[in-house]
């Protein structure tokens, strides 16, 4: 069983990576899916889901809002971009595959998500969508140009899911001609623009890069990295099960903050996990 447990962490921490690669977006997945082990024994496991992009516009009053409560110091780090801005992480395998005009507004989420996260202050930028979205808190403003808009809110899922380190983004994104709008996920009693809740997710972290990298570093060559990572997750974290009935902790556990606040996932956490640590 522990066997099966890490074969098929491997799979899902990449089963969405590559969903992400063919440029499609899952909306809809069934709560189980029967796994054939080697033995040919039916075992029940639960499949995860990446929660929808909600995708919601702008009016002109609202824009001009935001711009206009962006005027502090606070924002002063990710409203300035600059031409020729470059994506210096290291996972940088479909960044390397987006055309130039892609790049540049890839490297602006980056550069704009760089400033937030080494940020000691709280963000206090808001914008009411109303309804059942209600008040997000924005984390940037990012223009694109020469691309269309589907392919842009299509680079931002991807520049997501990418990047767990940018645990804040929320699966909400504010849009307005050509611009994006980040804001913060305010899931599961969690509200990321404040600097006490990022400050909590980032000192876990690097508890756990503390305590992990020596024994990672120690592999020999990189399937044996990747290994000793598959058996430190598998034995870290638990699947969420009541996520599948509970849509605001489905949400909240699509971003690595739920891994080590909670120990404890789903499919999207694991994959973020994964790609975090390799």
């Amino acid at each position: 069983m522990k066997l099966l447990r890490k074969t098929l962490s491997v799979f899902l921490s990449f089963a969405i990576s590559a969903t992400m690669m063919c440029g499609s977006i899952v909306t809809e997945a069934s709560a189980e899916e029967a796994v054939v082990s080697e033995t040919g024994i039916n075992m029940e496991m639960p499949v995860g889901d990446t929660v929808p992009q909600v995708i919601i516009e702008l009016t002109d009053e609202q824009l001009q809002s935001v711009r206009e409560q962006m005027k502090t110091p606070t924002y002063e780090h990710v409203t300035n971009f600059s031409s020729g801005q470059s994506y210096t992480y290291s996972s940088s395998y479909l960044y390397n595959t987006l055309s130039s005009a892609e790049k540049e507004f890839y490297a602006g989420m980056d550069s704009a998500c760089r400033a937030v996260l080494s940020s000691t202050t709280d963000y206090t930028a808001t914008v009411d969508f109303g309804g059942s979205y209600g008040e997000f808190y924005v984390a940037a403003e990012v223009p694109f140009s020469d691309i269309t808009f589907e392919r842009a809110l299509n680079i931002e899922k991807i520049f997501k899911y990418s990047n767990p380190q940018y645990y804040f983004i929320s699966n909400t994104v504010g849009s307005y001609s050509d611009e994006i709008v980040l804001l913060f996920g305010k899931s599961y009693n969690h509200d990321f623009s404040k600097y006490s809740e990022r400050s909590a997710v980032q000192s876990a972290l690097n508890t756990l890069v503390t305590e992990w990298m020596p024994d990672i570093e120690a592999a020999n060559g990189d399937l044996a990295k990747e290994t000793v990572i598959n058996e430190k997750i598998c034995a870290y974290l638990e699947y969420d099960y009541p996520a599948l009935e509970n849509d605001d902790l489905l949400d909240f556990d699509q971003s690595l903050a739920s891994c080590v606040l909670r120990q404890t996932t789903v499919c999207a956490g694991y994959s973020m996990m994964t790609a975090y640590f390799c």
